[in-house]
C-alpha cells in the first residue's frame, strides 16, 4: 500500500505539519465532524449534526441521535470502522465528548479518537 501524505496546520504553532497513513485518517475524520450537515451543497448529508445537539438537553434520546451520528460520519470514510463508541456528557465543562474507538482498516489496527463540542464556543475542539 502506497502512503498517503497530507499537510495540516491545525493546532500547530508552525505554519504546517506533515501527517501520513493512520495521522492524515483521523484528520480527515476529524474535519468531517467539523462540517455541518447540509453545509456542503453537492452532498447534503454529508458531515455532522453533533453541534445542533449541544443545547438540547442530553437525555437518552439525545445521546442516541449522537450515537447514530458517529456511526454515519465514519461510515463515510472507507479506512475506519467503529469498534465501539461512547459518548460522554461533561456537566461541569458544559461540553459533549464522544470517545470513539476505530479499527484503521489499512493496518487492521485500533486507534481511538476523541472529539470534544463545546456549547461555549459550539464549534469542534479535536483532541
Amino acid at each position: 500500500m502506497n502512503n498517503i501524505i497530507g499537510f495540516t496546520n491545525s493546532q500547530t504553532s508552525c505554519t504546517s505539519v506533515i501527517l501520513t497513513d493512520l495521522e492524515l485518517a483521523k484528520q480527515d475524520l476529524r474535519n468531517h465532524f467539523s462540517i455541518t450537515k447540509g453545509e456542503k451543497w453537492t452532498l447534503p448529508n454529508f458531515g455532522s449534526n453533533i453541534p445542533n445537539y449541544i443545547f438540547e438537553p442530553l437525555d437518552g434520546t439525545i445521546v442516541e441521535l449522537i450515537q447514530q451520528d458517529v456511526v454515519d460520519v465514519v461510515s463515510y470514510d472507507p479506512r475506519f470502522q467503529v469498534t465501539t463508541h461512547d459518548v460522554k456528557v461533561s456537566e461541569d465543562t458544559l461540553a459533549v465528548t464522544v470517545n470513539i474507538e476505530l479499527t484503521y482498516v489499512p493496518l487492521a489496527q485500533i486507534t481511538t479518537l476523541e472529539l470534544l463540542f463545546d456549547r461555549d464556543t459550539t464549534q469542534l475542539e479535536n483532541n
